[in-house]
């Protein structure tokens, strides 16, 4: 990658999935080379990861490693400080929680509840749309599905790639209080509260270190990541990004997500 302006970026946002995670092996998913630029550049600037996935201790366990100051999760549904403590949070509405849910039911589609160890669906589920990466998630009915009282996000996949696009565009529309993003290269989508995006987390985060979100840097790969403008002042999108990134991308890097691919970028704006 070859950066023509002068930039320095004040800090890092860092996509897991497809982006800083590198290697195939679910419970190290991150390259030693990754986590050693990660934790070096975190000794003078702060490096943060943003991600849709939930609050858990593999996250925590991660912040640990690279010494991250807090992590966005569920796609800005959550942040999170370095002792694990919600320091800021939106939910989904127990009205649009009940009305979004019964929709889901009738298109028959799989779905996560706040990336919960279930994979949701009943009978009439189409075995063909399973996702490769949930092939092995158990699975229960709909009426298995937990009432929870705090819903930061919902993903859901089960159609087509174009009928997928189609329900998005319809469900935004009819729920002006959520956001709603297309990831897993178009086939599923994620669900969160309209406040809940990884650019307002964030400039939420700037703001508590003092710093400004313009000169921020976010590096990500799917349709989640686009959440990160308008606030963010630098969107890197990886080789291997969706179009939806990389058409409006700042920079979009000739490194993939493969062998240290986000450790290779900030070396070469960091000049490591």
């Amino acid at each position: 990658m070859k950066i023509y302006k002068d930039i320095n970026p004040s800090a890092y946002f860092l996509d897991l999935d497809g982006t800083f995670f590198d290697q195939p092996d679910a419970n190290y998913p991150a390259s030693d080379f990754n986590i050693a630029v990660a934790k070096k550049i975190n000794s003078y600037k702060p490096v943060i990861v943003s991600t849709g996935r939930k609050n858990n201790k593999f996250l925590r366990e991660l912040m640990a490693k690279i010494n991250a100051p807090f992590t966005i999760c569920s796609v800005g549904a959550q942040i999170i400080d370095n002792k694990g403590k919600t320091i800021w949070k939106a939910t989904i509405s127990p009205d649009d929680k009940q009305k979004i849910m019964s929709e889901f039911q009738k298109l028959g589609l799989f779905i996560f509840v706040n990336d919960t160890e279930y994979l949701y669906c009943s009978s009439n589920n189409n075995p063909l749309f399973i996702r490769s990466w949930a092939s092995q998630i158990p699975r229960l009915n709909y009426d298995k599905i937990p009432y929870e009282d705090e819903v930061f996000k919902y993903l859901v996949f089960g159609l087509e790639k174009d009928e997928m696009v189609l329900q998005l565009e319809k469900w935004r529309s009819e729920y002006p209080s959520l956001s709603f993003h297309l990831v897993s290269k178009g086939y599923s989508i994620e669900i969160t509260h309209k406040l809940a995006t990884k650019g307002k987390a964030a400039q939420y985060i700037c703001e508590l270190l003092g710093l400004d979100i313009k000169t921020a840097m976010h590096i990500g790969d799917s349709g989640n990541d686009v959440t990160a403008k308008p606030e963010i002042g630098y969107l890197m999108a990886v080789a291997n990004s969706m179009d939806e990134i990389k058409s409006i991308a700042d920079f979009v890097s000739d490194h993939d997500y493969k062998n240290g691919g986000v450790g290779k970028i900030m070396s070469e704006i960091e000049h490591l």
